[in-house]
């Protein structure tokens, strides 16, 4: 599907947003990765102009920025320094101009190796995927960022990428344009290679409520990361300014801290918890559905979870990161401790120092409701 955007746009409020999110988890996977690697790889799958219309940088400047402020802590702290590879990949002839002009007035260190490629997301993953497939070569750890104007993505492409155990994706399900077309003659083919199968067939999308439209597309498009992708998937919604969904941002990853970090990045920008942001508010704020974690839900998660039996707090802090919206910072002290003090659990073996701290070595059990 071509997009209709000119060569370059406004920044938008949600865009915003998502380039805090990308910003945010960058700082964290640049240092984790770069420890114990020697090459790290980005992929920008539709880098755009990398730049706005009031000169605001695009993804692919922020991502050199980014592993740039990393190269330069690599020298003040004496660590080594990974080589950092991006691929910005970019169709449109003009905004791959823009692109190249773009990134060419910055002054990068050779440590970060800067490719711009002029041509499709699809096209450039698979020749790379093929070579490594001939060559039986693995994939160094990689971050993908997919972030396609229409909906024409095959699932496939995501499944081969995911294949390698170091890769992750965040990928942009662009839910205006599917809901639009998803049951239109002529898109059926189309929207298989999206959901990487028939199942979106089987969505009962005639005569229902916005709300449970998107749920639907929402989570069929999980379900398939789940199954065929990504052990871990986490999803951020943007909405528009009429409080109308745009798009899905999902990542997906096979490792739990990517999973941790992931969430603290999308954590920061809606305090709230709810993942989600809207053009509807302070795009100053870049928060729209609070300002503070639910404390009464996350203990009712865990009270339903862990009621009348004993728990390692590995076993809770697991299950609060992948089965629950919530941090796993976010129990101990505001959830744990006032239970202890209320008697609705107690220690059963800890090394602790004082009573209301729950150190790793610790078992506790719960009372049952």
């Amino acid at each position: 599907m071509a997009d209709h955007l000119p060569m370059i746009w406004p920044l938008e409020s949600h865009t915003l947003a998502k380039h805090m999110i990308l910003q945010n988890y960058l700082r964290a996977w640049l240092p984790i990765m770069g420890s114990s690697n020697r090459r790290l790889l980005f992929i920008d799958g539709y880098a755009g102009p990398g730049v706005y219309n009031n000169g605001e940088d695009g993804s692919p400047v922020i991502v050199v920025k980014e592993a740039m402020d990393y190269i330069s802590t690599c020298a003040t702290k004496g660590w080594t320094k990974p080589e950092i590879v991006c691929l910005f990949i970019e169709q449109d002839a003009a905004r791959f101009a823009s692109l190249t002009e773009t990134l060419g007035k910055i002054e990068i260190p050779s440590q970060i190796k800067v490719n711009p490629i002029h041509s499709s997301f699809e096209e450039t993953a698979s020749k790379i995927l093929s070579f490594l497939d001939a060559k039986s070569f693995s994939l160094a750890p990689a971050f993908i960022f997919v972030d396609p104007f229409g909906y024409n993505l095959p699932f496939s492409l995501i499944t081969r990428l995911m294949n390698y155990p170091k890769c992750e994706v965040f990928i942009n399900l662009m839910y205006a344009f599917v809901n639009r077309f998803i049951n239109r003659s002529g898109q059926e083919e189309v929207m298989t290679r999206l959901f990487g199968g028939e199942e979106w067939r089987g969505l009962d999308l005639k005569d229902n409520s916005p709300s449970d439209r998107w749920l639907q597309i929402h989570d069929l498009y999980q379900r398939q990361l789940q199954k065929h992708a990504a052990k871990y998937v986490r999803s951020f919604t943007m909405r528009d300014a009429r409080n109308v969904p745009l798009y899905f941002l999902f990542y997906g990853t096979n490792h739990k801290i990517g999973l941790e970090k992931m969430k603290t990045a999308m954590w920061r920008v809606d305090k709230g918890g709810s993942y989600a942001f809207s053009d509807a508010t302070d795009p100053s704020q870049l928060v729209f559905f609070g300002n503070g974690p639910d404390y009464k839900k996350l203990k009712s998660l865990i009270v339903e979870k862990f009621s009348g039996r004993a728990a390692t707090i590995e076993e809770i802090e697991d299950f609060v990161l992948c089965e629950t919206p919530f941090l796993p910072t976010q129990f101990k002290r505001e959830i744990l401790k006032p239970m202890e003090t209320n008697q609705e659990l107690y220690v059963l073996t800890s090394s602790r120092k004082r009573k209301g701290t729950f150190p790793s070595d610790t078992v506790l059990q719960f009372a049952e409701v």
